[in-house]
């Protein structure tokens, strides 16, 4: 609780030493390990999803942008992502849903942050730039193709339109 309220390592340090909580590098080595253990289960499931979903309940989600310092011309000093959140709707057929526990193979999970892994199309994205600053737009001949019977329609329908307004 200390770790996740300040984030501060000096903090839990220091309760550690007074016997009050675990070091934060067993802070660490906990947090990469579920981290671990959840991108892998992502990836044998080949999708990343909440774990703690419910079945046959009703769930809706919404997915919006994240930008942090629009203003940045270059991608060092700004963050783009994208948000998703899950809301699931208990009904009068299923009152109470138990939470499903989420198990994970976490003591056979690596403790390095640098093994937290997810496939490569949830973390790269393509480049979307045009190749140069003038798009090349090919020349198109078009002929305009005039048919008298399409125009003779729509001066009567302008005409129609005229008088009925006119009238009313």
């Amino acid at each position: 609780m200390l770790h996740s309220a300040s984030r501060k390592k000096k903090y839990v340090n220091k309760c550690h030493k007074l016997g009050l909580c675990i070091s934060y590098d067993r802070v660490m080595q906990i947090t990469n390990k579920t981290a671990n253990a959840v991108c892998s289960d992502y990836r044998s499931q080949n999708v990343v999803c909440p774990p703690n979903l419910q079945p046959n309940l009703f769930t809706t989600a919404a997915a919006d942008n994240i930008d942090h310092n629009l203003s940045s011309s270059t991608a060092q000093s700004s963050f783009h992502g994208t948000a998703i959140s899950f809301v699931q709707f208990p009904n009068a057929d299923l009152p109470s849903v138990n939470h499903v526990s989420c198990m994970y193979d976490v003591e056979s999970a690596s403790d390095m942050s640098s093994d937290i892994l997810l496939p490569a199309s949830y973390t790269e994205i393509q480049l979307c730039i045009l190749p140069s600053k003038e798009p090349v737009v090919e020349p198109k001949q078009v002929s305009p193709c005039f048919c008298d019977n399409v125009t003779d329609e729509e001066y009567a329908w302008l005409e129609n339109t005229r008088a009925c307004l006119d009238g009313s």
